[in-house]
């Protein structure tokens, strides 16, 4: 009982300053590639903890995990702004590809939110609704 009290640290108070970092992953299968995806980890503050090293560091990973994850699937949603000009003057056949990769950054988007890609009814449901 000792030994495991003696592996208790009593926190009083933690400050982990904002660190921006830029993230670069390759997939297998070229599922996901990401290159320069800038994020940010949030500044981290705990208070009056009583842990081991272990649930620090695991507080930490959750904690930034939480935020690096909400900042990806943004970062990854934001809608790329196409030029004008070079959109009008693309025949029927750049329209027709422009369309299939809308459509696969769509199902990307799916997959990332949790929804799979033949599911594509997008009516919400009350919980205080009725079942029939």
């Amino acid at each position: 009982m000792k030994e495991r009290a003696a592996m208790n640290n009593s926190f009083i108070y933690i400050k982990i300053p904002q660190v921006p970092l830029c993230v670069s992953y390759k997939g297998e299968k070229s599922s996901v590639d990401w290159k320069d995806l800038n994020l940010v980890l949030p500044c981290l503050e705990y208070h009056n903890n009583t842990w081991t090293w272990l649930d620090f560091a695991m507080a930490v990973k959750r904690d930034s995990r939480k935020a690096l994850v909400a900042q990806m699937i943004k970062e990854k949603l934001r809608l790329k702004p196409a030029s004008g000009s070079d959109q009008r003057g693309k025949a029927s056949e750049g329209k027709s590809d422009n369309s299939m990769q809308q459509q696969e950054e769509d199902d990307k988007a799916r997959l990332l939110i949790g929804l799979s890609s033949a599911d594509k009814s997008y009516s919400k449901k009350s919980i205080f609704s009725r079942r029939k």
